[in-house]
C-alpha cells in the first residue's frame, strides 16, 4: 500500500519554513514495509469510542511537566515532535486510546482505525500514525469529535481551553504542525506546543497560517 507522503511539522516562527521529512520517510517506510495488518485499512471502524471530553486541569499538569521535555515513557519525534506532544497530553486528560487487538512488538502502525503509543521496553515503542502525524490524527478524530475549518472558524467565539489547533500555510497544502490550547483570557487564546518548544505561545504571535480545530474541550 502506498502511504502518501505528508508533512508533519516545520520549524515555525523563525521567518522561514524549515521542512523536515524525517518522520514522514519513517511513516512511509512502515506503511511499504509491514504487512502486520495489511487488510485492516479496509475494515469498517467499529471500535470507536465515540464524542470525548477531556479532563482540563489533568491536561494542563502535563503541559506544566513536559512543554520544554520529553517524556521517556514516549518515543522522541524531534524535530517533529508537535502531533506526538499533543496526543500525549490529550492521554493524560483522560481520552482513551483505541487499540488493535495485537499490538506489534515495534515500529509504526499505519491504521488509521486506532489512536495509541505503547513502550515496550527501554527506547522500544509502537505508535499508531494517527498519534504522530497531523493529518492521519485528523482523520482519526474527525470521525467523533466536533471540527472547525478555518472557513467557519471565529477565534474567540469557537475555541476553548483543551482543543487541538492544527496548522496550514495560507496559500494551502497539507496541515503541517498541531498546537494545544492552555488558556483563554478575553482578547486571545494560547498555545502550547514542541517542535519550537511553546508554553503558552498567544495565538495572535502567528501569522499566515490557517487554523482547523478539533474540539475536544465539549
Amino acid at each position: 500500500m502506498k502511504f502518501k507522503k505528508k508533512i508533519i511539522c516545520t520549524t515555525l516562527f523563525l521567518g522561514i519554513l524549515v521542512t523536515q521529512n524525517t518522520l514522514d520517510n519513517t511513516i512511509a517506510l512502515a506503511s511499504t514495509t509491514d504487512n502486520y495488518q495489511k487488510n485492516q485499512d479496509e475494515l469498517v471502524t467499529d471500535n470507536l469510542i465515540g464524542t470525548q471530553q477531556i479532563n482540563i486541569k489533568n491536561a494542563l499538569d502535563y503541559v506544566n511537566n513536559w512543554w520544554n521535555k520529553r517524556n521517556p515513557e514516549y518515543a522522541k519525534w524531534d524535530p517533529n515532535d508537535c502531533m506526538n506532544y499533543v496526543s500525549q497530553i490529550l492521554k493524560a486528560g483522560g481520552i482513551q486510546e483505541t487499540l488493535p487487538s495485537t499490538i506489534k512488538p515495534s515500529g509504526i502502525d499505519t491504521n488509521k482505525n486506532y489512536w495509541y503509543s505503547k513502550k515496550q521496553g527501554d527506547n522500544i515503542f509502537t505508535e499508531s500514525s494517527t498519534w504522530i502525524n497531523v493529518e492521519d490524527f485528523y482523520t482519526f478524530w474527525s470521525k467523533t469529535q466536533r471540527v472547525i475549518t478555518p472557513d467557519k472558524l471565529n477565534i474567540m467565539r469557537d475555541i476553548e481551553v483543551g482543543d487541538v489547533i492544527q496548522l496550514q500555510k495560507k496559500s494551502g497544502g497539507s496541515y503541517y504542525h498541531a498546537m494545544f490550547v492552555v488558556k483563554k483570557d478575553s482578547e486571545t487564546v494560547y498555545l502550547t506546543g514542541h517542535t519550537n518548544d511553546r508554553e503558552a505561545l498567544d495565538i495572535r504571535n502567528i501569522q499566515g497560517e490557517n487554523f482547523r480545530v478539533i474540539k475536544f474541550s465539549s
